[in-house]
């Protein structure tokens, strides 16, 4: 299971400026034999400088003790809490500044002096717009802050908010954000008063409280050489396995509608969850309405290897066949079943930019 905290360099903005007015008051409490002696303006600029410094520490005490708890609390399983983090987008002092920190301090890595190593939790993701980020733009540093760390710690990941997709368009005409749980699990819109579709032009996707009841992945190869050995078109053999996932889910939503809400009482009963209000007795199928049952994608290129021996980079054009209708099945699956299926995978693209850093090599999901 993953859980995500979404842009949380804007989440955390009013917490950092109730912490910034707590350090400008103790500044003053410091220096109150001298306050009447002081130039207003040198006593704010002073309170400024000294609240700013305060709260950068607790940051960077705050990220470095969260990276502890998320890297080394396992569970009974052996493995350890999946969790993502995305952040970027805030033009605010505190808000950048929360992002910065992030990437300080993942870039600096965790352990003894001389033996640092960079950790893996929690995932950071950075979205990426090129109104904001590209060149000559206000949060161009920042992008660049970003690069500087991929270098030393393989993250961020970063993505893209803008182009032809999905998450560009939710960004673009809403301003939401469709952040990743996990790695690849995307949710698909619902809106506030339509459900899958907008009632109308003022009715607005959220994402926020919503989650992903699992995946079932399809191995292209496998159907491809299924299809080639039995003589079949890779299309029919191709549409067998979308069935058969989608059997699954059907099976799988059914299955968790007759759960009572008390099996998670925060996320149900308390308000965890998008209306998770409710009584521990009561059944969960009311608020499966809106969380989103996926269809995974596996090894693209080798398909395409077995298609024409060539790489999707020298020839992408099957997969994104195939991609393609896939994405039409599971629409209408999602017309017919009233489930909200989605397509779990992801792309990924060079990113362009004007000041690599050393030794980069650097990812974007698009």
């Amino acid at each position: 299971m993953g859980f995500t905290i979404s842009e949380i360099d804007k989440l955390l903005i009013p917490y950092v400026e109730k912490s910034y007015l707590k350090y400008k008051e103790e500044y003053k409490s410091i220096v109150l034999d001298n306050i009447d002696k002081m130039d207003i303006e040198v006593l704010q600029n002073k309170m400024h400088d000294y609240a700013i410094k305060k709260i950068r520490k607790d940051m960077e005490q705050g990220f470095q003790g969260l990276e502890y708890k998320l890297n080394t609390v396992a569970s009974s399983r052996g493995d350890y809490p999946f969790t993502t983090f995305t952040f970027g987008l805030s033009t605010n002092i505190f808000g950048s500044m929360v992002s910065e920190v992030a990437l300080e301090v993942r870039k600096n890595g965790q352990g003894k002096e001389g033996k640092k190593k960079s950790v893996l939790f929690p995932k950071l993701v950075f979205l990426y717009t090129e109104d904001l980020h590209g060149e000559g733009k206000e949060l161009e540093w920042l992008f660049n802050k970003a690069i500087e760390c991929s270098s030393k710690a393989m993250y961020p990941d970063y993505l893209s908010l803008d182009g032809d997709t999905t998450l560009a368009k939710m960004y673009h005409k809403y301003g939401e954000v469709i952040s990743p749980m996990g790695c690849r699990a995307f949710l698909s819109p619902y809106y506030e008063k339509g459900g899958m579709k907008p009632l109308d032009e003022s009715d607005k996707p959220f994402f926020i409280g919503r989650f992903n009841c699992g995946v079932v992945s399809l191995n292209l190869p496998m159907i491809y050489m299924k299809a080639r050995q039995e003589n079949k078109d890779f299309y029919d053999v191709l549409d067998y396995y979308l069935e058969l996932a989608r059997t699954v889910h059907k099976w799988t939503y059914e299955y968790l509608a007759e759960m009572k809400a008390s099996t998670n009482p925060l996320g149900f009963c308390q308000g965890g969850f998008h209306d998770g209000f409710l009584n521990p007795n009561d059944k969960i199928r009311p608020l499966l309405k809106y969380a989103t049952f996926s269809f995974g994608i596996t090894a693209l290129n080798e398909l395409n290897r077995l298609y024409n021996k060539k790489s999707i980079r020298e020839d992408g054009e099957f997969p994104l066949e195939v991609m393609r209708y896939i994405n039409k099945k599971i629409k209408e699956f999602k017309e017919e079943d009233n489930i909200l299926f989605a397509l779990y995978g992801r792309q990924i693209c060079r990113i362009k930019t004007t000041k690599p850093a050393k030794g980069c090599n650097t990812f974007m999901y698009c």
